[in-house]
């Protein structure tokens, strides 16, 4: 563990650094109001928001969790009932999102906490408790408690501890995906053995490397307060703790603009917000001070998207408090500041970015006047207000005017401020740098070469590339054409995106010399979580997609080449493939064990590419009939015509040091799933059949007419409302043997549409009643607990591929092997006499199903 106490004095002038640099900021750009709701009645207890996964956002007050549209009306409302685990009354703490549309709360009755798992639809799935409020020799403290995602997918809770004369310390709880409570941490006290020391965590987040950071204050009797950030590895070790000066630091996110460092904020004495960059190893690359911070307050910072940025949110000394939003760009200069509130005092809850480079706002307010509306009483209530980026005018330059017979030169741009530009641009003569016209040099005319043009306004650089040779080529231009269709993307939520350079799907037919030709491009309907890295703007010849899906479904993604040199009529070709992003598995391989996971496909072609998760890094073979590949180690072929005329599954086997996994492919099914009708407009809107995969799942919904504004979708068991008509089916109404029609429900400015879809009839009788006379994959210990064998009976597996692996807690493999054909009660026995006592874990996995069992050994 590594201490570093204060910021040292050499990172002093950096106060000053940062002080010019938000003293000469950019001009700020207000963004505006697009609603605001008070929640009546409220409580004067904390109120904290979140987005929500499938659209909108949820607010959670005292006892209820409300949730709300993107528009900000109300879609449902839970209050969490009184019970024996939740006496009296209770009080809702904190709130995350799950990808499934639902929410966690921590809950707290009087004398009892818990968590509380919502459903999409609001419904309450469960409430488990897991410790009581007080001991008697340590308890929780009322505040600076929360809940977080962690980074198995289960939960952490993040609790202080008052332990009397002993002082206190943090305290985690970790929880599985069912909100099973399977383990606590106590992080150690900062001050060991010192007189009543006191550690107090205001927030802890998840890190790229596994671990965790949190930040939060801590002293000891004899001395005062200091900001304190510890980064904790994956078990909640220390692995350092710095220091940071008084009084402390209240939240924390990653640095948006650089990886492997953070942004915290806190107060600084009692009249300004305090941000730090701190870097990888804790060290303090920065200070910056808000003035006019109202006493007795706290801040908030949250990292802000499209553009990358972030935002402070703290209380300013206005008109008896004023909630005030600044935003900062990579260069920690001021890009907008709003400040939101009315005659009488407001409070600093949390705030949530939006995609449009807005933010929504949560706290409290007593005001009945200014931003506060349809507020009539001061009682101190939650207050939620979505705000936008203005519209802003950006500098931007566009294709010169250009003389092929004398080189003269103008350069164009547009927007901007208003205030001087100067340019650069090598290779051609001017009179100043504000000058925007000039002379290409003879020998660059001579000998053409791409120009990069560069435009600076108020620290804004926008570049240009001017292609000589092409402009005053006289060979006639022609727009770009696709030369082979982009094959469609399966991918599992979080997955980073295969590597797709999109130029070798399009070409430039205009043959041309002395330049390389470049295209354009661009991409609408990627999933959230993925964009496209346009190279061609910095001068690379090629584009790709980048980053991770965070959401499921269908996803329709149109690529559009342009061809640069044409600046009017036809210049542009477009084609389509399906992005469809899936859940991750619910028991993905352990302990580094081989997997087949779903391969890449194209429908059109028959190109394939196996897939694979684990393994030790040694050569995988792979068997696959019907496939033609060119050697028995390659991942990738061609599914056979014939094959391809009359589809049926495809069995994939990859084998590794001795060990073989098994996977079963529909590629039938998956190609079954047709892109679906653009909705016309005009006339009445009107629910169609809608498109569905009875293999995947994933349901498309249909419409026709309408006035052409926004659709939105919901249907009990697929989605709440939503804008995008590609979902999934719930798989247990998938599976339920008396599953009921869907009531489709589209709606448009107010008028609701419906429809009734019957899955059972979709799928036929015959496939249902197929799936339900599947027997059931199940594992019988015999003899549990055990010393020195482990037998274990297979049932349901009757002449299947079944793969078993026994590991212990931690995931680490004992055994694996694999059954090419079981019985229809197949008994195995495994060795144990090497393993300690402990508790262990039995799968089995088929191409369909898995099961697992619990065995002790003594």
């Amino acid at each position: 563990m590594k201490n570093k106490y204060s910021i040292v004095s050499s990172q002093v002038w950096l106060l000053l650094v940062w002080a010019m640099i938000f003293a000469q900021s950019t001009q700020a750009q207000t963004p505006t109001i697009q609603w605001q709701r008070v929640l009546e009645p409220g409580s004067t207890s904390r109120v904290l928001g979140v987005k929500a996964t499938n659209g909108g956002y949820a607010v959670i007050n005292l006892g209820r969790v409300i949730r709300l549209s993107d528009s900000g009306s109300t879609l449902w409302e839970t209050s969490f009932p009184t019970s024996i685990e939740l006496p009296v009354r209770n009080f809702a703490e904190s709130i995350v999102a799950l990808p499934d549309g639902g929410f966690v709360a921590l809950v707290r009755g009087y004398s009892q906490w818990s968590l509380a798992r919502l459903n999409a639809d609001g419904t309450i799935a469960w409430i488990k408790p897991f410790s009581s409020v007080s001991d008697g020799s340590t308890s929780f403290s009322d505040t600076n408690i929360s809940v977080e995602i962690a980074q198995n997918g289960g939960y952490l809770v993040v609790n202080n501890y008052l332990a009397g004369r002993e002082g206190s310390y943090t305290r985690v709880f970790t929880f599985d995906a069912d909100g099973n409570r399977n383990g606590e941490k106590g992080i150690p006290n900062l001050y060991p053995g010192q007189s009543r020391p006191y550690t107090v965590t205001n927030k802890i987040i998840r890190t790229t490397d596994g671990g965790y950071i949190q930040v939060g204050v801590g002293n000891n009797r004899d001395t005062p307060q200091q900001a304190i950030v510890t980064k904790l590895d994956a078990q909640f070790n220390i692995i350092w703790q710095n220091f940071y000066g008084a009084p402390a630091l209240e939240d924390i996110i990653p640095n948006p603009f650089a990886n492997g460092s953070y942004i915290a904020v806190g107060p600084d004495g009692s009249s300004a917000t305090r941000v730090i960059n701190i870097g990888s190893n804790g060290e303090a690359n920065g200070v910056a001070l808000l003035p006019k911070r109202l006493p007795n307050t706290t801040s908030t910072i949250i990292a802000g998207q499209n553009p990358l940025s972030y935002a402070v949110l703290d209380v300013v000394n206005e008109r008896g408090g004023d909630l005030r939003l600044q935003s900062f760009n990579a260069q920690n200069q001021v890009v907008s500041v709003k400040t939101l509130g009315g005659s009488s005092a407001e409070i600093v809850n949390n705030i949530v970015s939006i995609d449009n480079g807005g933010y929504l706002v949560i706290g409290r307010t007593t005001s009945t006047d200014g931003d506060v509306q349809g507020k009539v009483s001061s009682d101190l209530v939650p207050w939620v207000v979505l705000l936008k980026a203005a519209p802003t005018t950006t500098l931007t330059l566009s294709e010169p005017t250009y003389n092929c017979a004398t080189g003269a030169i103008t350069f164009n741009t547009s927007g901007g401020d208003g205030s001087p530009i100067t340019y650069f641009a090598p290779g051609i003569t001017r009179s100043s740098v504000t000058s925007n016209t000039g002379t290409v040099e003879q020998g660059l005319r001579n000998d053409p070469k791409p120009i990069t043009i560069q435009a600076t306004q108020s620290g804004q650089t926008v570049s240009y590339t001017f292609y000589l040779g092409a402009y005053c080529n006289s060979t006639p231009l022609l727009p770009p054409v696709v030369v082979k269709p982009i094959s469609d993307i399966t991918m599992r939520l979080g997955e980073s995106v295969p590597l797709i350079g999109l130029q070798e799907y399009f070409r430039d037919p205009t043959s041309r010399t002395h330049y390389r030709p470049f295209l354009r491009f661009s991409a609408t309907g990627v999933p959230p979580g993925i964009q496209l890295s346009d190279g061609s703007q910095l001068g690379s010849p090629n584009a790709y997609f980048i980053g991770s899906p965070t959401t499921t479904g269908v996803y329709t993604v149109t690529v559009t080449a342009i061809n640069i040199f044409i600046t009017e009529g036809n210049n542009s070709v477009s084609t389509t493939f399906k992005f469809t992003v899936v859940d991750q598995p619910v028991n993905p391989p352990t302990g580094g064990t081989l997997a087949l996971t779903q391969p890449m496909y194209n429908c059109q072609t028959g190109a394939i590419t196996f897939n694979t998760t684990g393994g030790d890094g040694s050569p995988i073979t792979y068997f696959a009939p019907g496939i033609t590949r060119s050697s028995v180690t390659s991942n990738t072929g061609t599914v056979e015509q014939g094959l391809r005329n009359d589809p049926k599954p495809l069995l994939i086997q990859a084998t590794q040091s001795g060990y073989t996994a098994s996977y079963t492919f529909n590629f039938g099914a998956y190609c079954q799933n047709p892109e679906p009708p653009k909705p016309p407009t005009g006339g009445a809107l009107t629910l169609l059949a809608p498109t569905y995969n009875c293999a995947t799942g994933a349901i498309t919904f249909n419409t026709s007419g309408g006035n052409g504004s926004t659709i939105e979708y919901q249907a009990a068991g697929i989605t709440g409302w939503t804008t995008n008509p590609n979902q999934f089916v719930d798989k247990e109404s998938r599976t339920a043997s008396d599953v009921q029609p869907f009531m489709l429900m589209a709606r448009q400015g107010g008028n609701v549409v419906t429809y009734t879809w019957n899955l059972r009839a979709t799928c036929g009788q015959a496939r249902i009643a197929s799936s339900e006379s599947v027997s059931k994959l199940h594992l019988t210990i015999l003899g549990n607990p055990t010393s020195e064998t482990l037998r274990v009976r297979i049932e349901g597996a009757e002449g299947q591929s079944v793969g078993l692996q026994l590991t212990d807690l931690k995931g680490r493999l004992i055994e694996a092997r694999q059954l090419e054909s079981a019985q229809a009660n197949q008994e195995q026995q495994f060795g144990l006499r090497q393993q300690p006592s402990g508790l262990l874990l039995l799968k089995a996995t088929t191409a369909t199903q898995t099961s697992s069992a619990k065995v002790i050994k003594q």
